[in-house]
């Protein structure tokens, strides 16, 4: 689920930077899988001695891609048909400044 809501993060970001691609990869996911790898260590969890085995299984690792891909095709999908047949007024406005300005923050160099 993790992994989901982190792309789906992506789906909505805009514009990219420096600032959020770093967070959104490091920042997010990473810091995550430390936090699993950390909470091993203390005994009060119910996660210890099994970090290790699950991530060495590459089964493990092809579910959270899968689930993360199958549940981000089903958002995407989901929001293709939306701005299909029910258009808010922010995607009126959004697809105005894009033939303005591009896709990204000033894209055809105009100066402002």
């Amino acid at each position: 689920m993790y992994a989901l809501v982190t792309c789906k993060i992506w789906l909505y970001t805009r514009w990219w930077t420096n600032f959020s691609y770093f967070f959104y990869t490091f920042g997010s996911i990473l810091v995550y899988i430390a936090y699993m790898w950390v909470s091993e260590v203390f005994p009060g969890q119910n996660m210890q001695y099994t970090i290790l085995p699950l991530h060495m299984c590459p089964q493990f690792w092809m579910v959270v891609m899968f689930c993360a891909a199958l549940g981000f095709l089903g958002d995407l999908a989901f929001e293709v048909f939306r701005m299909d047949h029910f258009k808010t007024g922010s995607d009126y406005v959004r697809e105005f400044m894009k033939k303005k300005k591009g896709d990204g923050w000033n894209d055809l160099n105009i100066e402002i």
